[in-house]
């Protein structure tokens, strides 16, 4: 047997049906280490890196292939499987008759190579030939390493029945809660369940989400960055035909996605490969909610296993008990500075170890450093500079607002076929409707958070949106009851301030009300001056009557949680 190295990615396409071919001989479902896969990554991944693909020869025949890149660090470089950290585990393609003495002779010949190395061996599980070998040659040569593991929870769903299964892992009050909280999202507007197809929705939607995020989150989010973007882009756009299939897993309301799940389905494993939702939807479990969808989906396809990728969040051990472990191989050069720069490697990852192996500190460094990130993020300062402004503004212009909004005098009731006899609507004023799928905007323009405005919609809420010609806008909020509506709470978009008077939008908001065939409507005048309202048709509520409001369920539904 002998080695031979290859360097360019032409020559290693000439090898790609013989890789092909050994991949499926030793029966591997890592979709990592397939060749359409990792060749993929090197066409968007090859600037300042350097192609080192070893070819295992028996005679003319191809027996084995490791796919390796090297990595130029200054002083050292650095060996990686191709793929690097985009690559959640990998496999050393050696059919299995050769395996034992291939494995020495692979090693036997990075180790001697002349020059600084570190070698970075990503991903081979715990229980595969490869890592056993591996820490073997390691021990017996008395070359120094280090080794950590993340663990990748399964579910091993071959002939499992769907409901069956979900019902046996988690408890009735489990699944009452998660079904609450998919008929509160219901409520939000139109939801729908779909995978991903160019021809109906944007791949650009996707890594926004992915991005807003990772605003509030310690880690990499290249997922949506530069050339590993594109990369992923592309597997899901291309009109290639790969081995593998790239699902992507979405949840729409009113079509636009608040949650994905982006994974891989190979020989029959499917794994789970990156998954985000809208933080603005947070209080419903958006991404719970796919999850299970995305699992049920599975399970219906006849999927053998269920990969939840690495990491031991807790959303995973929650669906199954099932687990192994993908290591990850540290280990030097034979020069002296290779084992200097090995023992820098190895004092920070011991002591980032540490730190995890406790939990509650870990937990909370991570939370810490999370809020500190957003806090300091482009987004977070331009909202509270805006929050900022618009409260000074508030505060100088009403400073008595906190006590008069608070009057029982403040409620009034309006007959609305009168009110349409007398008022008519002005040209240049659109009137129209929000959705819960334009949450973002309106906590941008209005300053609420999003939990509230969310049980706002769920409580089956209106909120009406009056534009004049100049593009202010202000938004309504309605309560909805069979016999009458309330309008409980108005405001302008904060980009126009606090000074406009809301009369000419409410009027066309109550003309909008009387269309939808709502005879009576209720109003809280709290920033209407009373002299610029007709007492005809605005009647001021006497107090049992905003004891009603306040005390009788039928009235109730307007107040706040």
């Amino acid at each position: 047997m002998r080695i031979h190295v290859i360097d360019t990615i032409e020559e290693l396409e000439e090898y790609k049906g013989a890789w092909k071919e050994i991949f499926y001989s030793i029966g591997s479902d890592i979709v990592f280490s397939h060749p359409d896969w990792l060749m993929k990554w090197w066409r968007y991944h090859e600037k300042g890196r350097e192609l080192f693909v070893l070819l295992l020869l028996d005679e003319e025949d191809v027996v084995g292939i490791v796919p390796l890149v090297k990595i130029s660090r200054g002083l050292y470089k650095e060996i990686c499987f191709l793929g690097e950290a985009k690559a959640s585990y990998m496999d050393m393609l050696i059919l299995h008759p050769f395996r034992q003495r291939g494995m020495d002779m692979v090693l036997d010949f990075l180790y001697n190579m002349k020059g600084n190395y570190i070698f970075n061996l990503k991903g081979l599980f715990i229980d595969d030939d490869f890592s056993i070998l591996l820490e073997d040659y390691l021990y017996e040569r008395d070359i120094p390493y280090y080794t950590y593991y993340l663990e990748v929870s399964y579910i091993q769903a071959k002939a499992l029945d769907f409901e069956e299964y979900y019902k046996k892992r988690f408890s009735r009050s489990t699944i009452k809660t998660m079904r609450k909280k998919e008929r509160r999202l219901n409520k939000l507007g139109e939801v729908s369940f779909e995978l991903f197809h160019k021809t109906r929705h944007d791949i650009e939607d996707i890594f926004k989400l992915h991005d807003k995020r990772w605003t509030r989150k310690v880690g990499s989010s290249a997922f949506s960055r530069g050339s590993t973007k594109e990369f992923f882009k592309e597997l899901a756009l291309s009109e290639d035909k790969f081995d593998f299939n790239i699902p992507v897993y979405l949840i729409l309301l009113n079509g636009k996605i608040i949650a994905f799940a982006y994974g891989f389905e190979l020989g029959g494993k499917y794994t789970s490969y990156r998954v985000a939702h809208d933080d603005d939807f947070g209080m419903l479990s958006p991404g719970q909610i796919l999850l299970k969808h995305e699992i049920k989906h599975c399970f219906e396809q006849g999927i053998d296993m269920f990969d939840f990728g690495v990491g031991s969040e807790p959303y995973k051990t929650a669906w199954t008990d099932e687990a192994t472990y993908a290591n990850t191989y540290i280990f030097p050069g034979k020069t002296f500075i290779s084992k200097s720069i090995y023992r820098l490697f190895y004092m920070k990852l011991y002591l980032k170890k540490k730190i995890k192996e406790k939990d509650r500190l870990y937990t909370s460094i991570i939370k810490t450093l999370g809020h500190i990130k957003y806090a300091f993020s482009r987004e977070n300062l331009a909202y509270a500079s805006k929050k900022i402004r618009y409260w000074c503004t508030h505060i100088i212009r009403f400073p008595l607002s906190p006590i008069y909004t608070k009057s029982v005098h403040s409620m009034f009731r309006v007959e609305l076929n009168r009110f349409v006899a007398r008022y008519k609507r002005v040209d240049g004023y659109e009137v129209g409707k929000a959705w819960a799928a334009d949450l973002s905007l309106m906590v941008e323009k209005s300053l609420l958070r999003p939990d509230r405005i969310c049980r706002r919609f769920i409580k089956n809420d209106r909120c009406i949106l009056v534009k004049d010609g100049e593009g202010a806008t202000c938004y309504i909020w309605v309560a909805t009851s069979p016999s009458s509506w309330v309008i409980y709470d108005y405001y302008m978009d904060t980009d126009y301030g606090k000074g406009h008077c809301y009369i000419s939008y409410l009027i066309h908001a109550l003309i909008y009300i009387r269309h939808m065939g709502v005879s009576v409507c209720y109003l809280n005048g709290k920033d209407l001056p009373s002299t610029a309202l007709d007492r005809d048709i605005f009647k001021p509520l006497w107090t049992l009557e905003v004891y009603r409001f306040l005390f009788f369920k039928r009235y109730r539904i307007w107040s706040e949680f």
